[in-house]
């Protein structure tokens, strides 16, 4: 079987399928979701998915990477403020997640292959948390948080989005709006004292 198409040469059917797996995976859960459902929203046979993704969990990794590479991009910008690269990170979270990210990565406990497991960590680590605490370093250096352990701030940041996720409706917000909240609270919080 070929390997999965690299998320930078995605055809439509691929793009299709994660576009639609990724909010039916935050809606059911690994677990819950059945890939003859995807397939019928999708409006693909099962071959077709099979061609693209060799396995529901094969499908569920490249969801998650194609997210965090998302995330990744907008904490990368190094023209921005700490705050303004904050403020992109949550929004594009607040925006696209239906759900506590933290129950999706819990989801990954369901995995057989290690190996699966192993790579979502290593991206998660590599492409967000690592960059994330590296922010929250620089910050610390420049004095606009406290110096604290990066990686605990980074953990405390990504916790605090995650609390509000498919909440803002609650607070009459957009995710803009709700992402600028959580990052002032978070700086006020975090922020270095004298």
């Amino acid at each position: 079987m070929k390997p999965c198409t690299p998320p930078g040469a995605l055809n439509e059917n691929a793009r299709l399928i994660l576009d639609i797996a990724w909010p039916l995976f935050q809606q059911k859960g690994y677990r819950g979701l059945s890939l003859d459902e995807l397939c019928e929203r999708c409006g693909l046979t099962k071959p077709t998915l099979y061609y693209y993704f060799q396995s529901k969990e094969n499908l569920y990794l490249q969801v998650l990477k194609r997210q965090i590479d998302g995330y990744h991009t907008a904490i990368s910008d190094e023209t921005l403020t700490t705050p303004q690269r904050l403020e992109n990170l949550a929004a594009i979270m607040l925006e696209q997640m239906n759900s506590n990210w933290l129950a999706m990565l819990r989801d990954l406990e369901h995995f057989k292959n290690p190996e699966n497991l192993t790579q979502i960590r290593a991206i998660f680590a590599r492409d967000l948390l690592q960059p994330l605490a590296n922010l929250m370093e620089n910050a610390a250096q420049q004095g606009e948080l406290r110096s604290d352990d990066p990686e605990l701030l980074a953990w405390s940041f990504l916790g605090l989005v995650s609390t509000f996720t498919g909440r803002l409706a609650l607070f009459d917000q957009d995710a803009q709006a709700g992402a600028r909240w959580l990052v002032n609270f978070f700086m006020q919080g975090a922020r270095q004292t004298h």
